[in-house]
Formats: structure tokens, sequence, C-alpha cells
């Protein structure tokens, strides 16, 4: 990160639903990459881009972070969108971040999700007011995405080129309902509290 950039922590945002080592690794690789001291992950309560009604529990989803990241101080569960109504923006939850602690983060993103940054709210004030980390997505270009941050005048701190685990929230949900097994896609404690609660299955999705 360039001395101009003053983020000393990131924010990864998803719906997580559920959680897995994918967004794991997206939120430890940049944090290692840019030294941050910590990661805040932040589930969406009601994600603006995505079919709601295939989502699972706010207080479920939380749940699965916390057991996900227990044993990794960088990483940290906020609740900051699960506390507000309405659609979840990220531009939202940068203001309320930027309110409290008196300084924004590094947005960290996969590049499938950069690539769709103009469709966002507010897309342009929040270009202009954070640093991005980008971490690459298996099947995707990386050099698209940087050429979109060119376009746009994003700053682009870091990029993370490995990437990582091929594994999606989608995987993991058909696997569940399907009856098939989803270890080694999620930390082991995610896998049991799935089961306990029984989500995601067509016969008790939450």
């Amino acid at each position: 990160m360039s001395a101009d950039d003053s983020a000393d922590y990131g924010l990864f945002g998803s719906v997580f639903n559920p959680i897995h080592f994918g967004h794991l690794y997206a939120a430890e690789a940049a944090g290692d990459e840019l030294g941050l001291e910590r990661v805040l992950m932040v589930p969406a309560r009601v994600p603006p881009h995505k079919d709601s009604t295939d989502v699972g529990p706010a207080e479920d989803r939380a749940a699965m972070i916390r057991l996900a990241i227990d044993d990794n101080p960088r990483l940290e569960l906020s609740t900051v969108e699960l506390e507000r109504s309405g659609p979840s923006y990220t531009m939202e939850t940068i203001e309320d971040l930027n309110s409290t602690l008196g300084r924004v983060p590094v947005l960290i993103l996969g590049v499938d999700a950069f690539e769709l940054i103009r469709s966002w709210y507010r897309w342009e004030a929040l270009v202009d007011l954070v640093p991005f980390a980008l971490v690459a997505r298996p099947g995707y270009d990386t050099s698209e995405a940087t050429e979109l941050a060119d376009q746009i005048g994003a700053r682009v701190v870091c990029l993370v080129e490995d990437r990582g685990v091929d594994v999606s929230s989608t995987l993991l949900r058909r696997r569940i309902d399907q009856g098939k097994t989803i270890r080694y896609l999620t930390p082991d404690p995610v896998v049991e509290y799935l089961a306990r609660r029984n989500l995601y299955r067509a016969s008790g999705e939450g």
C-alpha cells in the first residue's frame, strides 16, 4: 500500500451463504499482502444483487462466520449491515465505518465482483473513496479487472494473483440439498453447524 493510502484495516463483504474456504482465503491473502492487522467480515442482511429467497437467515450466516474465523485473530465479524434495514449497500457500510472509526478500509473484492462494480449503488463515490484489494478467482482473467480499474480510476493497492480454492456458496448449497459431503470445502465447525441447523435442504431451508 502506498503512503498516500491511510487505510489500516480491510473490509470483505459478501452474503456468506454460507461461508467457505474461498472467502477465507481471499480475506487472509489480501490481509497478508497488505500487512493488515484486521479484516472485517461483513455479511449482508439484504443483498441488492441476489434473490433473497435463497439466502439463509442472517443470524445463522453470522454464526457460521464466527465459527470459521475463531482461530484467526486477523479476521473479525462485523454486523454493521445486519443492524441496518433495507438493502445492504457497500457505500453506506463504508460511510458507517468511516464515521465510527475515522478512516475508510481497504475494500477486498474478488475480481468477478469488481467487474460488476458499475452496477453498484453510488459506485462512482465508492471508487473515489476507498482503495481496493483484488483477489483472483478461478475462471476469471485478472487483466480485465485491472483494465477496468484504470478506466474508472479505482486505486488498486494489491492484486492477489493466486486463485485459491475453487469453491462457491452455490456449490455448497447444491451439495447440501443433494445430501453430498461438503467437508474440506468449508471449516468443520461450519459443516457441523449446517447439519445441526438443517440449513439449505429443500425440506428445511431457513
